[in-house]
């Protein structure tokens, strides 16, 4: 069952999610401004993106602080699956991963965006499972 946006405003929407039972209310931006935002993020020496073998907790929290000083409000996303990253380091595995969550107003409508702090270019959309499978996200 995917997750259903309401009380959709041009700055805000609520993300609710019928798995967990919460209502989340999160900034909606631009894709501009949300190109914007990752830019910045993926530029910061104080976020550790290149220790991929652990670490998503700490990253995730970091990004979303830094966002609410600029006051967008983003969420974090928990992801199960198998998850691959081919890396500096040689090759990482995860079984669980989490990441901000933001919600990008696109021409006809609002979507998710998950933050991959392996993308060179924005990020990638959130599927419409449940288990939010992200196999793509990583290239670090």
């Amino acid at each position: 069952m995917p997750a259903v946006l309401t009380d959709i405003t041009d700055t805000s929407a609520k993300l609710n999610s019928p798995i967990n039972k919460q209502n989340i209310e999160l900034s909606v931006l631009t894709p501009d401004k949300a190109q914007e935002i990752f830019d910045k993020l993926a530029a910061r020496d104080d976020i550790p993106f290149k220790y991929a073998k652990d670490g998503c907790f700490s990253r995730a929290h970091k990004m979303v602080t830094i966002m609410d000083e600029e006051k967008i409000v983003a969420g974090k996303v928990f992801a199960q699956g198998k998850f691959f990253a081919q890396t500096l380091s040689g090759p990482v595995f995860w079984t669980y991963h989490l990441a901000p969550i933001i919600l990008v107003k696109t021409e006809n409508e609002i979507v998710p965006k998950v933050l991959s702090q392996g993308a060179t270019r924005l990020f990638v959309t959130t599927s419409r499972s449940h288990d939010c499978e992200i196999s793509n996200m990583f290239n670090l």
